[in-house]
Formats: C-alpha cells, structure tokens, sequence
C-alpha cells in the first residue's frame, strides 16, 4: 500500500481557504475522515496482555516474577569488589558517615 499524494486546483477564489484562481493545493484529511481505516489498522495491530504471576503475557511469567524481585528502594549496603578480587561492604550509619569494611562473597 502505498500513500498517494492529490494536488488540487482551487477553481475561483476562497478567501475562507486563502487560495486564489487557480491555485494549486494539497487537502488535508485526518484518519477519521477514511473510511474503513480504523477496520484496516485493526487487522494488522498487534495486541499484547500483561504477564501476571501464573499467565505469559509480552514477556514470560517466568521472568515477570524475577523482575517483581528487584529491589527498587535504597540499599542498606553495597559490595564492590577490587582489581585484586578483595570484597569490601558499604555502608551508611544513621549520622550520614560513611564505613568501609573488608570481607564478603566474591562474585565469579
């Protein structure tokens, strides 16, 4: 399918539309204003249900329920791990300092 475009001649002057004698324009038109085309689109439109914690929906259960998991708050403390494999834990005392501590599970 491809998009035709129409030029149209106004006839006599229409000082409602701006145009003069014989002047060339392009209607505009809306998808409303086709008919049939809101049957057409529905045909092609790909439509996708929410995954729920039993049902497959635009991604797996599964994977909905790993996603659901995630943590989105503040975290209590993180590990980083340094260039020679060392495991340190951050942490945050309730006057806003700082601790660094050494020790934790290495990630392979």
């Amino acid at each position: 399918m491809s998009t035709k475009k129409v030029q149209l001649i106004a006839h006599a002057k229409d000082s409602e539309m701006g145009l003069n004698a014989n002047e060339p324009y392009y209607p505009v038109t809306s998808a409303d204003a086709v008919n049939g085309l809101k049957k057409e689109i529905g045909k092609q439109m790909v439509t996708y249900r929410l995954a729920t914690e039993t049902k497959d929906g635009l991604l797996s259960k599964e994977d909905k329920n790993k996603i659901d998991q995630i943590r989105t708050g503040p975290e209590e403390r993180l590990q980083l791990q340094s260039p020679d494999g060392s495991v340190f834990n951050l942490t945050i005392n309730n006057d806003g300092q700082i601790n660094v501590t050494k020790g934790g599970i290495k990630n392979k």
